[in-house]
């Protein structure tokens, strides 16, 4: 799996990058906890984390969305990712491929790996390109998140259902997001319902140019703020809380004259914990992705591989 293989790297690079107990843990439970990348071969599970509901819920789903249409307009029929560690050679047990179908109207991205068995994360549209229902599977955990969109074309609902299991439990969940916007058309609530009784509201502000700028957790107190350029890009979002006063980046985007994403930070309350990724581009349509540790350091590399139809 993709994430995998950047995993691998940061526990060989363990003396110069920060390794924590949780992100540890993290690695051993990965098959429990599905990750979406920028590169919108994934999408996140609503399950994985509980912040950042806009970037995640909306701009991921319409960053997927435009996705498709670039491989619809490049009639793109399989891609495929090979990954390589900081010394050129390749990395060993790893296999992602990602089919389309013919009528784009289902992606299959299908992982392997030697110690984590088979994955497979299945993502299905309608006839306007939006994402209507994925499917993320493996040995151990399936998640299905089906979309509901409003008359405007907005997404309205997305209820996520999942259930994970090992030799002594089997776990079963259930989590709604309900959106509401303004007479504008701007996000302004959401509710996290879940397992049908326990409630959180997110609240969102928009500028005048109706993009979200801060998003607050009610029950939190906790605070995201977004941040645009000149073009209406997305450049940061940034987290606050009662116990951190000072604000923290936890995603700093960069962009070509295309439009295209050339680098995004991710970082974390500990500057160790950040990593520098750049992409490079090909008649509109990924090729290369390289990753960095805090300190700059070269991490490896993966590629992109296109069939078409």
């Amino acid at each position: 799996m993709y994430f995998i293989g950047l995993l691998d790297k940061l526990i060989k690079t363990k003396d110069e990058y920060y390794i924590s107990p949780i992100a540890l843990t993290f690695v051993k439970n990965i098959c429990m906890i599905r990750i979406a990348f920028i590169s919108s071969l994934m999408i996140i599970c609503f399950n994985y984390c509980a912040a950042q509901y806009y970037y995640k819920d909306i701009l991921n789903t319409q960053n997927t969305s435009s996705e498709l249409i670039k491989y619809k307009n490049a009639t793109i029929a399989k891609v495929k990712l090979s990954s390589f560690e900081a010394d050129g050679t390749i990395t060993k047990d790893f296999f992602c491929e990602k089919k389309i179908s013919k009528d784009y109207k289902k992606t299959t991205l299908l992982s392997l790996d030697a110690e984590l068995g088979k994955s497979i994360f299945e993502t299905y549209y309608n006839e306007k390109n939006n994402i209507i229902k994925t499917v993320d599977s493996s040995e151990q955990f399936s998640c299905t998140t089906n979309f509901i969109y409003d008359e405007n074309n907005r997404l309205f609902s997305a209820i996520s259902h999942s259930s994970s299991h090992d030799d002594d439990f089997i776990n079963n969940s259930i989590e709604a997001h309900q959106f509401e916007y303004d007479q504008k058309g701007n996000p302004k609530r959401l509710l996290i319902i879940k397992n049908q009784k326990d409630t959180t509201v997110i609240l969102f502000s928009c500028n005048e140019k109706g993009q979200v700028i801060v998003e607050k957790d009610t029950k939190t107190a906790f605070k995201y703020y977004y941040y645009y350029d000149d073009k209406n890009h997305l450049t940061d979002v940034v987290h606050m809380s009662e116990y951190n006063i000072k604000p923290t980046p936890d995603y700093i985007f960069e962009y070509n004259s295309n439009d295209e994403i050339t680098q995004m930070i991710t970082s974390g309350e500990q500057k160790a914990n950040s990593m520098i990724w750049k992409y490079d581009y090909e008649n509109g349509l990924r090729i290369k992705e390289r990753y960095f540790s805090s300190s700059k350091k070269y991490l490896g590399k993966i590629e992109y591989q296109y069939q078409h139809y």
